[in-house]
């Protein structure tokens, strides 16, 4: 089976070989890991160094995930989310298939994956094999392997995105945010090839 990491290590080995990437992110009721729940639920897809298909919905609240603690008002001015909108949202149950069947043969991707994996167990316990959230790489951790240390090319990138395509704390413009700011990552790291390539030999 191998462990946790030995499964990271291999997701970041298909993604630098250039795999798929599916950047993800989810909204939620609260930051509470014990009690919080998904809201809404964001993606885009990354081949090569084009953007593909993207989108994001709502998930409607199950019973059971509506608990004294578990949705958090401070949370809610933030995502500007109100629990009255998630009756308009994905069945739990259909939130989960759906959200399993985006993956495909991609890496998924995200900037927070302790949280993101947490919403993506209690989703995915509404299907009734109850399947493990998949392993996730950390945007982060991805871009130190890639750049090889170099944080001002990653500050800059962030940067960059940040102008593209802010973080709103709606889950499909932080997944689009994310997947800029991995482009931008890669461009920067061709630009810099090819300036050290044009470079006189001394």
């Amino acid at each position: 089976m191998g462990s946790y990491r030995e499964h990271e290590e291999a997701l970041l080995d298909r993604a630098l070989a250039g795999a798929p990437l599916l950047f993800v992110d989810f909204e939620a009721s609260s930051l509470n890991q014990k009690r919080s729940y998904p809201i809404q639920f964001g993606w885009q897809r990354v081949v090569g160094d084009r953007l593909t298909d993207s989108g994001s919905f709502l998930i409607r609240t199950a019973p059971e995930w509506d608990v004294p603690g578990a949705w958090s008002d401070e949370a809610a001015r933030i995502h500007k989310i109100n629990k009255d909108e998630l009756v308009r949202g994905l069945a739990p149950i259909a939130a989960a298939a759906r959200t399993r069947d985006l993956i495909g043969d991609a890496v998924v991707i995200g900037d927070a994956p302790s949280y993101d994996r947490h919403w993506w167990r209690v989703l995915l316990d509404q299907l009734p094999a109850r399947p493990a959230p998949p392993v996730m790489i950390d945007l982060d951790e991805l871009g130190m392997r890639v750049a090889h240390g170099d944080e001002a090319l990653l500050r800059a990138a962030r940067e960059v995105a940040t102008t593209k395509r802010p973080a709103t704390h709606r889950a499909g413009d932080d997944a689009m945010h994310l997947a800029v700011r991995w482009l931008e990552i890669q461009r920067r790291i061709r630009l810099s090839s090819k300036t050290r390539s044009a470079a006189p030999a001394l």
